[in-house]
């Protein structure tokens, strides 16, 4: 009976091992949260001008992690205006730092929760032209080879955003490429669309409102434009909904914005938007339509009746 159970448990200890090793438990993923500051750098240099400055990476994992930084060229998704890296370099040549940036340490190892910082160096050539130019230095973890599941793991990667200005004649200018709303409504919010586009070879960002007044002039709504910034040659769209409760009638609609760094310029555009409930109004006059018609049809029926039948009822 003894060997019989040791016999068993032997089987079962030996299948318990097969199955461990067939089937190995899985890998807890690694945690790879990191920082870096200042997520953007301003710098304004003269032509042939120098300039260096500090990123900071901090590694926020309970492990050790190796971090690797480049420099890339910087796009911006036409309308929306959120930066990113530049898929076509050739289109972003004209308004790229990227040349001009070094980076030292390139790659760095972070024990956990510890902090290192790269310099970042900035030569201008003495023929750059006056304006913006950009770029976006991207740190991102190196896969660790202790850890074979990290292999496996998407990356993560952030970005300091790099806004370089040369020094000169600087061209600021934008239009208002579209201010428009639907010219009849049945009630609010009056949804309305505003396209800015840069014209200048620095970026903007505008600042101002959108007001709504009705027929005596009096300001009823206001709404304040979120501020972005606007890269040259390229657009930046707002949808804005303003005025909520509103009576039937005419109102003006107003965008008003200032813009600019070195000279202050100013745009404003209008338009004009009626709220009218269509729908009970369309109601209104069916219901007048319909009782209009039933009392006609009644006086027919009492026109058509003869003499001695009005006097018979009479009676």
């Amino acid at each position: 009976m003894n060997n019989h159970l040791l016999v068993d448990s032997a089987l079962i200890g030996l299948l318990a091992y097969l199955f461990i090793g067939l089937f190995p438990q899985p890998i807890q993923a690694e945690d790879l949260s990191f920082t870096i500051s200042p997520p953007t750098i301003q710098v304004s240099l003269d032509p042939g001008g120098k300039s260096e400055g500090i990123l900071r990476v901090t590694n926020n994992s309970n492990q050790e992690q190796s971090f690797s930084a480049r420099v890339e060229d910087v796009d911006v998704e036409n309308k929306t205006g959120h930066p990113v890296i530049a898929v076509d370099h050739k289109l972003q040549n004209a308004l790229s730092a990227t040349s001009w940036i070094g980076l030292s340490p390139a790659t760095i190892s972070l024990q956990p929760h510890q902090s290192e910082e790269i310099i970042y160096y900035i030569q201008t050539p003495e023929s750059a032209r006056p304006g913006g130019f950009y770029s976006v230095i991207m740190v991102h973890p190196i896969p660790s080879d202790r850890n074979p599941n990290s292999h496996t793991t998407v990356q993560s990667q952030i970005g300091s955003l790099l806004y370089l200005t040369i020094k000169g004649a600087v061209n600021e200018y934008a239009t208002i490429e579209r201010f428009s709303a639907p010219q009849v409504l049945d009630h609010g919010p009056i949804q309305i669309s505003l396209l800015i586009k840069n014209l200048g070879n620095i970026h903007i960002q505008p600042k101002g409102v959108v007001s709504l007044h009705n027929l005596l002039g009096k300001k009823i709504a206001i709404t304040e434009l979120e501020a972005f910034n606007i890269f040259p040659e390229r657009n930046r769209s707002y949808e804005i909904g303003i005025g909520k409760d509103l009576f039937p009638g005419p109102y003006w609609a107003t965008v008003s914005l200032n813009y600019g760094i070195y000279n202050i310029r100013h745009l404003e555009a209008s338009l004009l938007v009626w709220v009218i409930p269509w729908q009970a109004i369309l109601t209104i006059c069916l219901g007048i339509i319909f009782l209009i018609l039933a009392i006609t049809v009644k006086m027919k029926n009492m026109g058509g009746q003869k003499p001695s039948e009005m006097s018979t009822q009479n009676t």
